[in-house]
């Protein structure tokens, strides 16, 4: 008695799902939603954007919701800087910024860099995707921005 096994259609099976495979690694991918660029000088969503002037005017510089800026610094050698084109443009933010826009879903909260009136330090809070200009403790007194993010 014999045996009679029928490899044929396993190995058709087989060479399909190897021309597949093939194809899918040369078919071309689908194209990714664009992220944005932390410092290219242009506003994105999930940024946060602070400008040299009021009403969110001039220069600005764009921080990733992702990056956490305990100080601006406020060596010209070692600040963070304006970076657009407009009024502005390579000075440091640091007790510059008259405005902010929020472009993210955080709550973003921006500091004073020392005494305001009998306060030592002060906090201004801004809303997810809001855009306002500083009051006078904050305008061209400020320091760092913090995310708020519930937990």
């Amino acid at each position: 008695m014999s045996i009679r096994v029928n490899i044929r259609p396993r190995l058709i099976g087989l060479a399909s799902a190897a021309v597949l495979a093939a194809g899918a690694l040369t078919a071309p991918a689908a194209a990714a939603p664009p992220q944005s660029t932390e410092q290219n000088g242009i506003c994105e969503k999930n940024e946060i954007c602070l400008y040299y002037g009021s009403g969110n005017r001039g220069s600005l510089s764009d921080f990733s919701v992702n990056t956490f800026v305990d100080d601006y610094g406020d060596s010209r050698d070692d600040c963070y800087k304006f970076i657009s084109p407009g009024a502005g443009r390579g000075e440091c933010i640091k007790n510059n910024a008259e405005s902010i826009v929020n472009n993210s879903k955080f709550d973003v909260s921006v500091h004073t860099s020392g005494p305001v009136g009998e306060f030592t330090w002060m906090s201004f809070d801004f809303a997810p995707y809001s855009s306002d200009d500083f009051d006078d403790e904050l305008k061209n007194y400020n320091t760092t921005h913090r995310l708020f993010i519930a937990i």
